[in-house]
């Protein structure tokens, strides 16, 4: 049983901003605090879209102390952290968790759909990165640096590129874990959103944009489809997410979708346990 005092951090590190809120074992908000990420930048001329891992994590770390700090001050202590932030993007780190590379992020054009995360693992192999021990995304990171254990949830797994694009890979991935505190930042949003309201339709219009809809597992006309996903800054530039999540229990499995939804342009995007989507009408 979790104590009265106790407080929770929720901790979002954002392509474009960084967030901390602070809630007691209710709910009930204590503290929020955003700050723009110190690294954030429209992508170069040549597609190149790079942040500064230790940078970008300094700066959530700030933020969390000024959360703790802030739920101290009301008699409140912190039990836990979740994490979540952008998808997609991924670090090389040796074993001392130091960056070996740059964080490439979901903005990057140099690796085109369907997979992100698996072509900045490509170009580092092309590349010859020495000393490579892990590839974790941002919130892994700084999970390993503040526990020592090596985690990525399936949310952010799946967004890195299917099974067959990251098997090359696997040895410097850590496995799935469903009960890691981390969870993809729209998945994170939709899931608030539909405790709330389970049978609305989530628009997300942040550096990208998402609508995303909940379904039964299982249920729903499946039809053959690529998966979608997102290279460019959102809603009338280059593309728009549309995620089909089915959800159970505390976590969400993305299914994707193919084709198009009013006028917003899919690019296509491959998943995990994907192939079969749910298609929206053109």
């Amino acid at each position: 049983m979790k104590s009265a005092q106790d407080a929770f951090l929720g901790v979002d590190i954002g392509t474009s901003s960084l967030a901390v809120v602070a809630v007691d074992a209710d709910g009930h908000v204590l503290a929020e605090f955003t700050e723009p990420n110190p690294c954030a930048a429209e992508p170069t001329a040549s597609g190149r879209a790079e942040q500064d891992a230790d940078r970008v994590l300094a700066a959530a770390d700030a933020l969390i102390v000024r959360g703790e700090r802030c739920a101290d001050e009301k008699g409140f202590r912190v039990a836990d952290i979740g994490w979540t932030g952008q998808m997609h993007g991924v670090v090389a780190v040796n074993r001392k968790l130091k960056p070996l590379t740059p964080f490439v992020t979901w903005r990057d054009r140099r690796c085109a759909p369907p997979a992100l995360g698996s072509g900045a693992m490509d170009d580092f192999r092309r590349r010859k990165v020495r000393g490579v021990f892990r590839v974790l995304t941002l919130p892994g990171l700084a999970i390993a640096r503040r526990t020592g254990k090596l985690t990525v949830d399936p949310t952010f797994r799946a967004s890195l590129g299917s099974d067959d694009r990251l098997k090359p890979f696997l040895r410097w991935l850590p496995e799935a874990d469903e009960d890691a505190p981390m969870l993809g930042d729209n998945q994170a949003g939709v899931y608030a959103a539909l405790k709330l309201y389970p049978s609305a339709a989530v628009a997300n219009i942040g550096t990208s944009g998402q609508l995303s809809v909940l379904r039964e597992k299982g249920s729903g006309r499946r039809d053959q489809g690529s998966g979608i996903g997102d290279q460019g800054s959102g809603i009338g530039d280059r593309g728009s997410d549309w995620f089909m999540p089915d959800m159970w229990g505390r976590h969400m499995t993305l299914r994707p979708c193919s084709g198009r939804w009013r006028r917003m342009r899919i690019s296509p995007w491959t998943l995990p346990d994907a192939g079969r989507g749910l298609s929206p009408r053109a």
